[in-house]
């Protein structure tokens, strides 16, 4: 699949939120008449992951494509870690590294922020555990967007 064949889909926020923002875009691909697949990881949405399968319709005031609702979870995660002001580089990147030993795929945001990406197939128990070490440890703090894996009672 190359960039070409996606697109942006715009989802409203509530700008009084930690973030600021009155909106968030991710990208997209296609796979049915207003249905896409979800193919960038949100940073501010809840409630939604990579490859979710998602509504959306033009808005032909506003000329973007707006979200409309979620048809189908993909059975993965999302978590947004907000380094602390004091961490350091070389630490975070040694979490990262051991976030990704377990699938976890990253994006970069503005300053410190990062938005994870926990697949389906990944042990969420286990990235949870990594994700609670690092807070302790004051490398960051993180907050749960979306947990799309089938959580098992303990």
């Amino acid at each position: 699949m190359s960039d070409k064949n996606l697109v942006k889909i715009y989802f409203h926020l509530d700008p009084n939120e930690w973030h600021g923002s009155a909106s968030e875009t991710v990208w997209a691909e296609k796979v049915g008449d207003q249905i896409y697949r979800i193919r960038s990881i949100p940073f501010y949405i809840f409630d939604i992951s990579f490859e979710d399968i998602v509504s959306a319709q033009h808005n032909d005031q506003h000329g973007l494509l707006e979200f409309q609702s979620k048809i189908e979870n993909s059975g993965n995660s999302t978590y947004r870690v907000m380094a602390s002001e004091s961490a350091n580089p070389d630490d975070l990147a040694l979490a990262i590294k051991e976030l990704e030993s377990f699938g976890v795929g990253y994006e970069r945001g503005h300053d410190k922020l990062l938005a994870l990406d926990v697949p389906a197939s990944s042990d969420l128990y286990k990235v949870y555990d990594i994700l609670e070490k690092y807070l302790r440890s004051g490398l960051w703090d993180f907050e749960e967007a979306h947990v799309g894996h089938d959580i098992q009672s303990i």
